[in-house]
């Protein structure tokens, strides 16, 4: 179904872009299709599309509904239909990808360059303890480990620097983009949704990775983590990001493959799809998502619409 605006003589202000989420929450009855109708609807639906758009109450609205073949997807709905009673809204316009472990295999280069680091300060993580603390920036990161193994913390900026500027070269070298990468931007590309990153890494690895997977072009907004006083799963990385490309946080949809970065979406009040590492998935801590996929690749229109 398209929503299309009539821009005719009273609408209310912002009202003007068919691709905008904010003109598209519409409940209400249509009296013919395809013509412009005046609709002053319920006080709740007024009062909703006042909030959103910032107009008066009072206001009527004005709306040219274009209904093609994709009306018969909706339930109930026929070829022929006097009526229509209730439109669907689409109140999502902006994406937020993580960048490590979602967008380009990396989460095995940290562990490699974390190993090797640690090495010389006599500890090494297992696999379940290096996954307690993906998502997290690396400060935080060796902070944690070096106060688990009882490492003197003074220590702690040398080794991260050594593991940030080993994770740079390694990723230049050999980093690969995830499965579904070029499908989910081409999905909200083609969708006009407004894109945005949100990593805990740093500039440094940031640039490496988007020109690398060569999407710098379509991100409209980059965040990062690194020089905030708190990192994932604090949400401010996300909040930042969603500014930066002038979206309300409820009006964006975050793509995580941590807990931490799930955590930090939905304290954001995001909505947020985990696409967690196979070793991981059946964890029970991802249940508080959104929504679970195994690829990147498996993301489409139906699971937009259940969000």
């Amino acid at each position: 179904m398209d929503l299309r605006i009539d821009k005719g003589k009273g609408l209310l202000p912002g009202l003007h872009d068919a691709r905008s989420s904010r003109c598209c929450v519409f409940v209400g009855r249509i009296m013919r299709t395809g013509s412009p109708t005046t609709y002053k609807g319920d006080a709740n639906l007024i009062q909703t599309v006042s909030r959103v758009v910032g107009a008066t109450p009072s206001v009527l609205l004005r709306v040219r509904l274009c209904v093609d073949c994709e009306i018969k997807k909706i339930k109930g709905v026929k070829k022929r239909y006097p009526q229509i009673n209730i439109f669907t809204y689409m109140k999502l316009n902006t994406v937020i990808f993580d960048m490590d472990g979602l967008l380009i295999d990396s989460e095995p280069l940290w562990g490699e360059a974390a190993d090797e680091i640690f090495k010389g300060y006599g500890f090494q993580l297992t696999p379940a303890q290096y996954a307690t603390t993906t998502g997290m920036r690396t400060k935080e990161f060796v902070e944690w480990w070096f106060d688990y193994f009882k490492v003197p913390r003074e220590l702690a900026p040398i080794a991260e620097e050594k593991i940030l500027q080993s994770v740079v070269q390694k990723v230049a070298a050999k980093g690969r983009a995830m499965q579904g990468v070029a499908h989910i931007f081409n999905f909200f590309i083609e969708r006009r949704f407004r894109i945005g990153l949100a990593t805990s890494s740093g500039m440094p690895l940031i640039d490496v990775v988007v020109d690398k997977l060569g999407i710098r072009n379509h991100l409209h907004a980059i965040a990062s983590a690194a020089d905030l006083p708190f990192g994932k799963p604090h949400p401010q990385v996300f909040l930042n990001c969603a500014e930066q490309l002038d979206s309300p946080p409820t009006a964006c949809l975050c793509f995580e493959d941590s807990f931490n970065g799930m955590i930090a979406a939905k304290a954001a009040r995001m909505k947020c799809i985990v696409v967690p590492a196979h070793h991981d998935s059946q964890n029970g801590k991802f249940n508080a998502a959104d929504l679970k996929i195994s690829s990147l690749q498996n993301f489409n229109d139906l699971l937009l619409q259940t969000l």
